[in-house]
């Protein structure tokens, strides 16, 4: 996880050593080099309990907005895991869970990307509250590239 920030960041560090890197990455997440950037975590649900209890210890001791996005349950654990990521996620200030998209949702996604016709929008309603909203966005972003940045979205006649 050290050596993925690191990563993120551009730091370059010539130690392997976890005291290190944890050391450094304190250094550059702190506020000591100007004011503190928030640091987005996706997929954290497949971080182990020792990983994720880390990322947490380096937010609470620098400072910086941290947001993990995710599933609502791990994916890949043991029943060991549960206690110690249930008293873990207890340490994560808010928790917000977006649900499927709604109708409503996808008509402002839908205008958003430009769609044409009541049709298409029926679609992407039908789609999007079928499947997820990252789901409803690669579509329509796809569907945009296929316009070239001319015209609109909209079914064929």
């Amino acid at each position: 996880m050290f050596l993925m920030l690191h990563d993120a960041y551009g730091v370059q560090s010539d130690s392997k050593h976890t005291y290190d890197l944890a050391k450094d990455c304190m250094n550059f997440l702190g506020s000591r080099y100007g004011p503190s950037r928030p640091l987005l975590v996706d997929e954290y649900q497949n971080f182990t309990p020792t990983v994720l209890r880390e990322l947490l210890h380096l937010q609470e001791r620098c400072g910086f907005a941290l947001l993990l996005a995710g599933n609502t349950h791990r994916l890949a654990g043991t029943r060991r895991d549960t206690h110690a990521v249930d008293h873990i996620e207890s340490r994560i200030g808010m928790r917000f869970e977006i649900g499927q998209p709604t109708r409503e949702d996808c008509v402002r996604i839908g205008a958003e990307h430009n769609v044409e016709g009541a049709d298409a929008y029926e679609a992407i309603v039908m789609y999007g509250e079928n499947t997820s909203l990252r789901a409803l966005c690669h579509l329509l972003q796809n569907c945009a590239a296929g316009t070239s940045g001319f015209g609109s979205i909209r079914l064929p006649v």
